[in-house]
């Protein structure tokens, strides 16, 4: 039976038997599976009869563990109840949730990578404010909470009692209670109903776990929002009492003060041009606010944290190995593969060109995210101490090198002719003039590449820091002093001068007026 089958598909179509065969071989050899041949011929005959049920039995690695998520362009995980970023699945299902094997992970993670347009980057997830029902494979939460301080604007949801107060507080600008404290049992009952009126319990789910898209949307059944709007109408209706119309204007007012604090917010966040008149000397020589304007200060302070190993695993790696090489004591003790990569991708940056503009450089580029601080920039009394801890490392960086580029010639530096039979020795070079090489190259002014542009910006930092006086950090607050972050009073003053005092008293007098004692006895 088997023989008469590929008989006939032979004759029909070769090439179609043969690709069959090899397709099906390379998906069983990947899945490290051993089938009979009686059910490798019934595979074969299926694929051909039902092509589409047998794309299903090929994806059903995936679908084991994942689900595609059409609407959102997500992979979600069955297990853990929670999209995947495409970059670590294989981290995903090889660690603590899973443990599966490499092998299965990778091929498993190459089939999601095949779903079309899925997600490839965080910025690109737009998390919806509400769905009318539930999505599958996600937990759906009964005890959610949804803000109401402007039900038409903000859609914040939380899981929490405590992270709704944070928001009325931070965002809101408004607070249950008008003190700190517990409040009265009289009062208590009013906190408590202002409270209800502030939020109400919803539906709710979310992505992610953690960081980026982890903030939880509302489920909505279709007629719960007129129903929402309906029971709003009847709480605003005329005889309610005469305090409506002051409620509305209170209500205006909580609307126009959270107005002005997002576009503040947004204005401190989000970096901004300039003004044509503002009077900068230090941002117009470093032109950090035209290279990074309309980005976020929050979003760039983030990239130079260290990386989750869980969330960014490639990151962490790399992070992980730069710290294992800046640690290495022993010089005899070998880069490893990772560690040699970093340290030519480092050489690569400082090797590189500067042609047009100074933002061409990589490094460059890097390095003015470190100019960023939360609601402005370092000054020359900041950057430049950063710039110095570069250059140095930069020159161990060359050092390092050199070190890695030194060994000995072929055949450990000698070469024997074969007519006359003498060994000849061939010079090679040391690590003096692997570093005096890369010096010249890109370590010092006239090279054009980012070490230049760092040692310009260092000097003329350093310029401004020495030619400006600088803040007053010495303040009172009654007998209280105040030295930057440092605070104590007088007395504490007192008797830390009295205690300096005795020590030295002790041990340059009556130390050794002991001795001398002690010695006339003898």
């Amino acid at each position: 039976m088997y023989l008469s089958f590929f008989q006939q598909l032979a004759c029909k179509s070769p090439r179609k038997l043969v690709m069959l065969v090899a397709q099906d071989e390379g998906a069983r050899h990947e899945a490290g599976l051993k089938v009979h041949p009686a059910a490798q011929f019934d595979d074969v005959k299926e694929s051909i009869e039902n092509p589409s049920r047998s794309r299903a039995k090929a994806d059903a690695p995936m679908q084991e563990f994942f689900e595609h998520l059409v609407e959102y362009q997500l992979a979600i995980c069955k297990r853990c109840g929670h999209a995947v970023w495409l970059e670590q699945i294989e981290s995903h299902l090889t660690g603590k949730q899973h443990r599966i094997g490499r092998k299965k992970a990778v091929s498993t993670a190459e089939g999601v990578r095949r779903w079309s347009g899925l997600i490839q980057y965080p910025s690109e997830l737009r998390v919806p404010d509400y769905v009318e029902q539930a999505i599958s494979h996600l937990p759906l939460h009964q005890d959610g909470l949804l803000c109401q301080l402007d039900p038409t604007r903000c859609r914040y949801v939380c899981w929490d009692l405590r992270t709704i107060k944070w928001h009325w507080r931070q965002v809101r600008e408004w607070s249950v209670g008008k003190k700190r404290g517990r409040p009265a049992q009289s009062k208590g009952r009013k906190v408590e109903k202002g409270s209800h009126k502030a939020a109400r319990h919803v539906q709710c789910q979310r992505f992610f776990p953690s960081r980026h898209g982890s903030q939880y949307f509302e489920v909505r059944p279709p007629g719960q929002e007129q129903e929402q709007e309906h029971i709003q109408v009847q709480t605003q209706a005329p005889g309610e009492g005469g305090n409506s119309r002051e409620e509305n204007w209170a209500r205006l007012r909580q609307k126009l003060k959270a107005t002005r604090r997002s576009i503040e917010d947004k204005a401190r966040s989000t970096i901004q041009e300039g003004e044509a008149d503002e009077v900068n000397p230090w941002l117009e020589r470093a032109q950090w606010h035209q290279y990074l304007v309309r980005l976020e200060r929050p979003e760039l302070m983030s990239c130079v944290e260290e990386p989750d190993k869980e969330e960014e695993p490639v990151e962490a790696a790399i992070w992980e190995a730069m710290d294992g090489g800046e640690e290495k004591e022993d010089e005899e003790e070998k880069l490893s593969v990772v560690q040699r990569a970093c340290l030519q991708f480092c050489i690569a940056l400082l090797d590189q060109r500067i042609t047009q503009r100074e933002y061409d450089s990589a490094l460059v580029c890097a390095l003015t995210v470190l100019g960023v601080k939360e609601g402005g920039w370092k000054g020359p009394d900041q950057y430049p101490p950063i710039l110095s801890a570069m250059i140095k490392i930069a020159r161990f960086v060359v050092v390092q090198q050199a070190l890695e580029l030194v060994g000995p010639s072929k055949d450990d530096g000698s070469d024997s002719d074969s007519d006359s039979g003498v060994e000849t020795v061939w010079p090679r070079k040391g690590c003096l003039q692997f570093v005096t090489e890369m010096t010249d190259l890109f370590m010092v002014r006239g090279s054009h590449g980012a070490m230049q542009w760092m040692l310009d910006l260092r000097t003329y930092g350093l310029k401004i820091h020495y030619n400006t006086t600088s803040t007053g950090n010495v303040d009172w607050t009654g007998d209280q002093i105040l030295y930057k972050i440092i605070q104590f009073s007088m007395a504490e003053f007192r008797s830390m001068v009295d205690g300096h005092v005795s020590d030295e008293y002790e041990r340059n007098i009556q130390g050794p007026a002991r001795l001398r004692r002690r010695l006339h006895k003898r």
